[in-house]
């Protein structure tokens, strides 16, 4: 019988070890300062940026700068703060030296922020202002000059027929060898549309027509054409320039002079209502023109922005081709109809396409920048954090919940939506100005070092959080444990409006117990099974289980 006690406490004691290890994370030193003496702690975060700039002088500055800001009046933190702004200026004159002016515009502008922040009547930096102003100008003039000269204004009337526009739309037609089906072997293809937009042979679709031209996954073969409306027979070889998975945009060149030229418009000029024109190939039939209005705005099809629903008819092949006015200018890009459903067919606004032009142009895959947060729309005066994510930028930088913020970069910022085509203009790994509202209503800016946003950002808060945090930002449900020995029961302290907890009928107050959560074979969508007694339901015992997708607009 002592045994069996023994036993059983022995193995309580590894459970609770397990359990106590399991969610444990290594965390940055930033966030410990409690458990160090300001020497130690300042020895430690000095040691570690040190270890930075031997791969990212501009992040160990940005590093520098959040301790100088803190501890200014220690001798070693300003030496530090003016090696690491040196090694930065080294940094950005190679960049500029191999002609990368991209990321040397970033950077260069990245440290001007810091430098903006601080006096720096007290710092001893070596730095030629004006030189560097020059390389900067002089960057963005080779960037600018990769497209400016040759993207045509928005126009006040069509002189030209209808069928002179249409010679401006092109199939694409991507080759992809050989499938076998029943022991049968056919042509396999896939077919969308696109048109130019720059007289030396530029040309847009979506980034899932050409996919498997960029996509390191893909193993098969994948040769892409063009083929013109007038010539059906020749196949026209066209290469990807630039690409933007998350906005499903795509710039392509050929080398042929197109015919026509299509004008750049504004979306905003569009109201619902108005009637405008697809053209494209739908199931590979070219010079196909179809009309309607526009059904709706602002349907959140995408996690960075969002799109407009058109009656016009759209079917396979149609993806990539122009929703243009009745003066022909383009106003949107097809990227999605539901088959099943007539009518209810969908367009990428010409203002995204317009805003990432520079870095479409310039080449290669287009990112976007994360912070790591969670957040929602506050009564159209900003964005209200709601959760930040432990060892992220926002965390490091100071973000914190319940901040609003209302600028970026001296921008005026009113919902999620605006933070997102904000931040659109901006590359990853650059810094960011968040203008916030803390919670005592104090006004103030700080300076976020973005990074890269993954396909599903949800998946880091999932692994790299406990379960009831990660609960919080993945399904808009704050829990609080009410369980000190195996951590799975909760009372829920608060639920987001809108979210998949508030419209699964969740309320404060109601008892969680969280059996298990588990991922979808690809890795996007989480599950929760949930026990529950939920207000909503009378406080009856109810066990479901949750699904979330693992990107949301509602992540930054």
């Amino acid at each position: 019988m002592k045994k069996n006690i023994f036993n059983l406490f022995y193995f309580a004691v590894l459970v609770l070890m397990f359990f106590s290890c399991s969610t444990t994370k290594s965390v940055d030193t930033l966030e410990e300062k409690g458990k160090y003496s300001t020497e130690e702690f300042i020895e430690n975060k000095i040691e570690q940026i040190e270890k930075i700039s031997t791969t990212d002088s501009v992040k160990a500055f940005w590093y520098s700068y959040l301790l100088y800001n803190e501890y200014k009046d220690f001798e070693k933190v300003t030496k530090n703060f003016e090696s690491n702004f040196d090694n930065a200026i080294n940094q950005i004159s190679k960049l500029y030296e191999s002609q990368n002016w991209m990321d040397f515009c970033r950077d260069y502008e990245s440290i001007n922020k810091i430098l903006s922040k601080c006096d720096l009547s007290k710092i001893n930096i070596n730095f030629d202002k004006n030189l560097f102003q020059e390389k900067y100008f002089f960057a963005k003039n080779n960037i600018a000059s990769l497209y400016s000269e040759n993207i045509l204004p928005a126009k006040n009337s069509l002189s030209e027929k209808i069928s002179t526009v249409i010679d401006g739309t092109v199939t694409i037609w991507i080759d992809l060898g050989v499938k076998i089906e029943s022991g049968r072997a056919f042509s396999n293809k896939a077919i969308g549309s696109g048109f130019f937009i720059d007289s030396r042979g530029y040309l847009i679709t979506n980034y899932h027509v050409i996919s498997s031209q960029v996509d390191p996954e893909y193993e098969g073969i994948s040769r892409l054409f063009i083929k013109l409306g007038d010539d059906k027979e020749t196949r026209i070889p066209a290469k990807v320039i630039g690409y933007d998975k998350s906005l499903d945009l795509a710039l392509l060149k050929t080398e042929i002079p197109p015919k026509y030229v299509f004008s750049l418009g504004s979306s905003s000029s569009l109201d619902i209502g108005d009637k405008i024109y697809a053209i494209g190939s739908p199931v590979g039939l070219e010079r196909t023109l179809t009309s309607g209005i526009v059904s709706a705005e602002g349907r959140q099809l995408f996690s960075l922005g969002t799109v407009m629903q058109i009656d016009a008819a759209v079917n396979n092949g149609n993806s990539g081709g122009p929703i243009i006015d009745e003066f022909g200018n383009v106003q949107a890009i097809v990227f999605a109809g539901m088959l099943e459903y007539q009518g209810l067919n969908f367009a990428i606004p010409v203002e995204y396409l317009k805003i990432l032009i520079p870095r479409l142009y310039y080449g290669g895959e287009i990112t976007h920048p994360f912070v790591g947060a969670y957040g929602k729309s506050f009564k159209d005066k900003g964005v209200e954090v709601l959760w930040v994510q432990s060892s992220s930028p926002a965390k490091y930088a100071g973000l914190k919940e319940g901040c609003i913020i209302t600028k970026i970069n001296g921008n005026k910022i009113n919902s999620i939506n605006d933070l997102h085509f904000t931040q659109m203009s901006l590359l990853s790994k650059s810094i960011i100005e968040y203008t916030i509202i803390d919670e005592s209503g104090t006004e103030k800016e700080i300076l976020v070092l973005s990074d890269v946003r993954k396909e599903y950002p949800g998946y880091d808060f999932y692994k790299k959080s406990s379960v009831a945090n990660s609960i919080y930002p993945l399904f808009g449900m704050k829990l609080k444990n009410v369980s000190s020995f195996f951590g799975n029961k909760y009372i829920v302290d608060s639920v987001v409006k809108g979210s998949i907890a508030d419209e699964s009928g969740f309320s404060e107050l109601d008892p969680v117990k969280i059996y298990r959560t588990y991922l979808s074979p690809d890795e996007d969508i989480l599950f929760a099974e949930i026990y529950s007694k939920k207000k909503s339901n009378g406080y009856l015992d109810v066990s479901l289980v949750l699904a979330t997708p693992l990107d949301s607009e509602n992540f930054f």
